[in-house]
């Protein structure tokens, strides 16, 4: 089990330095493919805290990895990522952290409907509910200029929005 500490501390480290979103997956081989991916993520050059934050977590899922931007600057440290993006364990951590968080509680509780509706839905298109949802959590996370859109003619139609 997880003490109310870890917790508390998680969802502090969530709120200040992660990320919790839906992501737009893009295959090469089609768009009706595409995909809005769940995701929770906390990225520092720190990698003392990404351990810790793995260590914690290890029991509701997620792996640490290394980012290299490439050419790195000289003076720039490597960042480190821990990232969770199965859908049960992303629900499940947003139900966890979400009534501890402050900044970033509405985000969970989107993310968390989004997992939700994907687990009842799963391999079927996306509903325009989710594109919605991946929509406004862009928004919260300041996202405003882009903006996800159906790429599949049928599911276009039916959710009224237009194709690109």
């Amino acid at each position: 089990t997880i003490s109310d500490l870890d917790t508390g501390w998680v969802a502090g480290v969530i709120d200040g330095e992660g990320t919790i979103t839906v992501t737009l997956r893009v295959t090469a081989k089609s768009t009706e493919r595409n995909q809005l991916r769940a995701q929770v993520q906390v990225a520092n050059t720190d990698m003392r805290l990404i351990h810790r934050v793995g260590r914690i977590m290890d029991v509701r899922g997620g792996l640490i990895n290394e980012v290299r931007k490439n050419p790195r600057p000289a003076h720039h440290k490597q960042c480190v990522i821990w990232i969770a993006h199965r859908t049960p364990e992303v629900r499940a951590i947003c139900d966890w952290i979400g009534p501890h968080l402050t900044i970033k509680s509405t985000h969970a509780a989107l993310v968390a409907e989004f997992c939700e509706s994907r687990m009842e839905l799963w391999h079927q298109p996306h509903t325009p509910r989710e594109w919605e949802i991946a929509n406004e959590v862009r928004k919260l996370n300041g996202r405003r200029k882009a903006k996800y859109t159906l790429f599949h003619a049928n599911t276009a139609q039916e959710s009224g929005q237009k194709e690109e």
